[in-house]
């Protein structure tokens, strides 16, 4: 990847931390039975601000239902429909670049942060909730380049295993800018090659003047 690079990622994960969260409690003296969680579905848009660290933005949606029943393992009402939606900063990190069998290999981390809302309805009313949502993965493979495959392990919004697809779209260069930036290359190679000639020059003269 490259300066300017930009890319955009669909992904579907297993295990979130909101799925735990809410499913696992419903209040102070109730607990979540008959729990049904469907995966997080997740699309980001990003760029790359070199050519390893892009930043962007998630936006994903995850469903769930479940009954509560109270100390007594009476159940009580029918199924409540949590549905959870987040719009999040993604930061993303490579740390190693190789290729195997001429198909490029990378491994990455990613730290996201963000908003979340969540509704809750059933049959006793309809709530929402709002808060702050984040996403942290320590590991991330990706193999292929302009079309990947990914598959990431971490804790958060996204689940603990989640996998998917990354498109990469290579920044536009015009014929000018390809020029100019051509021109810089070789005035940087002048600039050098001009520091190599005054080094030599100086032991010589010394050496001149020496004799």
């Amino acid at each position: 990847m490259t300066k300017g690079d930009h890319e955009i990622a669909v992904s579907c994960g297993f295990g979130s931390f909101t799925e735990f969260w809410a499913t696992f409690t419903d209040g102070s003296d109730y607990q979540a039975i008959e729990t049904y969680s469907g995966p997080v579905f997740s699309m980001t848009y990003r760029i790359y601000l070199n050519h390893w660290f892009a930043v962007g933005i998630t936006g994903s949606t995850q469903s769930f239902s479940y009954k509560s029943s109270n100390n007594d393992g009476i159940t009580w009402g029918p199924n409540t429909t949590d549905k959870v939606y987040n719009a999040v900063l993604d930061m993303k990190g490579f740390h190693y670049n190789s290729r195997y069998r001429g198909m490029p290999i990378k491994t990455y981390t990613l730290i996201d942060i963000g908003y979340r809302y969540l509704t809750a309805s059933s049959s006793g009313g309809y709530s929402f909730s709002q808060t702050v949502n984040s996403q942290w993965t320590p590991l991330g493979i990706s193999v292929g380049d302009k079309i990947s495959g990914f598959v990431e392990f971490g804790i958060g919004y996204k689940g603990l295993i989640c996998g998917g697809l990354c498109y990469k779209i290579d920044k536009k260069i015009s014929a000018e800018q390809l020029e100019h930036e051509e021109n810089e290359k070789m005035e940087e190679e002048q600039e050098r090659e001009d520091e190599y000639d005054e080094e030599q020059e100086i032991p010589r003269k010394r050496r001149i003047s020496d004799w």
